[in-house]
Order: structure tokens, then C-alpha cells, then sequence
């Protein structure tokens, strides 16, 4: 089989895995999964998203080295885009960034890969997103200063996500926004409205604004999924998943894979 590429790791008796030697860019992990997937197709049934390379079976090969007491060695090959596959198919929940990873800078214009990723994929899905103009537009309003109408009301930014999942097909996705500003200058928070109730008591909350991780774990407490993973294009979104202790992919490497892979097409 032509251009494949070889990962090896150790499975302990324990169920814990050490990596050996894996392809360039992948984990152990990813390694894992590939074996796992390839393993199991006729009798597991793993989350909607990671059926996505069970077409490609055929085109794995697993090698179970001799082992002792403590474990053994496991050898997987595959076609670099099995791997490239795997590497965004095996998580139970996709937390998205908006803009700059989703759709472009304050439109609903969705980007490249996106409608592909949608259409394809329908695991359970959040998008998080830093909407803190209208935090600024709010302290503008209240203190008198600056040019409020140029920035987004709390209306702007919900109907922007509704329509941006519309658009996606995918009504049933969690949008999250936070809209607390922190001045750059100063360091300081602007004032937020008195609220009633604890959903928009969080979305103004300086921990809901990413590079925090508020956002990311009301995600996964609201679909009880922690086998999570946050696409987005910042230091923001990678500080805000480093802080919720779950993976980080790029959007730009991400939506790369998505386009460049025949699977991922539109309907």
C-alpha cells in the first residue's frame, strides 16, 4: 500500500498507552483511535463523527508485537489521510470560534471547508464566541463617550448566530457569546446591566470572555460531552482550551484537512 505512514505505541495492561514512535504531528492518541476504529467497526459503536474513517478499514493494518507481563507493542499503518481523518473525527463535541474560523470578521459569510465540515458531520457542536462591542457599547451608552452606534447591540450578535447557523443547517448548535470588555489600554472591565437571571449574568462575566474558559465548560456541562475539542484562529481560543484541559486545533490547519479531503463534501 503506497504512502502509508506508520505509528507504534505501547498499551499497558493497566489501560494506560506510552507513546513509542508516532507519525509527525500525531499523538499517541491519534494512533490509539485509528486502531481502535479499525478494530471495532462490527462491534462498537462510537460516536456519529468518528464513523468517518470506518469506510477506510480496508486500508488499515494492525500489528500486535509480542509483549509480557506489563503490556504490549502495537503497530498501525495507514494512508496519511486516514490520520489526517482521524485527527478531527474523534472527539463527542466540536466547540468553534466565529470569527476568522467559522464565518468572516462581523459577517455571516461562512469560510472555506465550513459548509463541507457541516454537511458531513453532525456531531454535537457549540460556537463560543468574544462579542465584547457590545460590552464597549453599553459603557458608551452609559457613561456617555465615544460612538456607541457603531457597535453591536445584544440583537446584532444573536441574530448574526442564528443566521450563521442557518445557514450551516444546524439550527440545533449551542451559540454562546460573551459580551464583557476589557479596556486594552487600562486593563479595566467596563460596567455590565443588572441581570435577573444566570444565563446573561454569564454571558457578561469577565470568566465567559476567552482567553478564560467559561464558555468551553458551559459547553460541555450543557451537552455532558468531555471528550472535547476547541477549533479557532487566536491565542485567545488555544489559552481558553489549555485552561479547560481539552485539545486545540487550528482553524487554518483544521478547515485545510476538511477541504483537501474528498469525504467532506457538501450536500
Amino acid at each position: 500500500m503506497a504512502n502509508r505512514i506508520i505509528g507504534t505505541y505501547w498499551k499497558g495492561n493497566s489501560g494506560r498507552y506510552h507513546e513509542r514512535k508516532t507519525p509527525k504531528n500525531y499523538s499517541v492518541h491519534d494512533v490509539n483511535f485509528v486502531a481502535q476504529i479499525a478494530k471495532a467497526v462490527d462491534a462498537w459503536e462510537p460516536p456519529y463523527a468518528q464513523y468517518a474513517i470506518q469506510n477506510e478499514v480496508d486500508k488499515i493494518e494492525i500489528i500486535h508485537h509480542r509483549g509480557d507481563a506489563a503490556g504490549h507493542e502495537i503497530t498501525v499503518k495507514a494512508p496519511q489521510s486516514v490520520w489526517d481523518r482521524a485527527k478531527l473525527v474523534k472527539y463527542d463535541l466540536y466547540i468553534f470560534d466565529l470569527d476568522g474560523t467559522i464565518a468572516k470578521k462581523y459577517t455571516t459569510d461562512l469560510l472555506p471547508g465550513v459548509e463541507e465540515w457541516f454537511a458531513t458531520i453532525h456531531a454535537a457542536t457549540a460556537l463560543a464566541t468574544n462579542q465584547g462591542g457590545v460590552g464597549l457599547r453599553y459603557w458608551m451608552e452609559k457613561d456617555g463617550f465615544g460612538n456607541p452606534d457603531g457597535l453591536p447591540t445584544i440583537k446584532i450578535v444573536e441574530d448574526r448566530l442564528d443566521e450563521i447557523k442557518k445557514k450551516l443547517g444546524r439550527e440545533d448548535i449551542l451559540g454562546i457569546a460573551s459580551f464583557a470588555y476589557q479596556s486594552k489600554k487600562s486593563g479595566e472591565w467596563g460596567p455590565t446591566p443588572e441581570q435577573t437571571d444566570r444565563w446573561n449574568y454569564l454571558r457578561w462575566h469577565p470568566s465567559w470572555r476567552k482567553p478564560q474558559k467559561g464558555m468551553l465548560a458551559y459547553a460541555q456541562a450543557h451537552y455532558q460531552l468531555f471528550n472535547a475539542v476547541m477549533i479557532g484562529d487566536s491565542v485567545e481560543d488555544e489559552k481558553a482550551a489549555n485552561a479547560e484541559d481539552i485539545d486545540f486545533i487550528l482553524a487554518d490547519e483544521f478547515f485545510s484537512i476538511v477541504r483537501k479531503d474528498k469525504f467532506f463534501k457538501k450536500e
